[in-house]
């Protein structure tokens, strides 16, 4: 999908997270824009944090379609997904994380 006017703010808003363990799976769905160039440069300055799936050819299959890959590449206890048009809070995912430490296994 083509959101270049949005990637970098919602790539920023991950950066600036309070919780330092993070890393973040960009996945390309079919762009044709210069959005997959500016998530190729994020990658490449951050390549211990950021990676970058593409769908076979390139194709656009849409949002839950491009879900399925980041999460079977996902590497952390917890998982979140964070639209190229969203960007989150500095507190976001620390506030997550608390919250699902407080919780019972199961």
């Amino acid at each position: 999908m083509n959101a270049r006017r949005y990637i970098e703010d919602a790539i920023e808003s991950v950066i600036a997270q309070m919780i330092e363990d993070w890393a973040r799976i960009l996945v390309d769905d079919g762009s044709t824009d210069t959005s997959r160039a500016l998530a190729m440069s994020y990658v490449a300055s951050m390549p211990e944090r950021m990676r970058l799936h593409e769908h076979s050819g390139r194709v656009n299959y849409g949002t839950d379609p491009s879900r399925n890959p980041g999460m079977s590449v996902g590497c952390g206890e917890y998982l979140t997904f964070l639209d190229t048009d969203d960007a989150s809070g500095p507190e976001r995912l620390a506030r997550c994380a608390d919250l699902l430490d407080t919780l019972p296994d199961g």
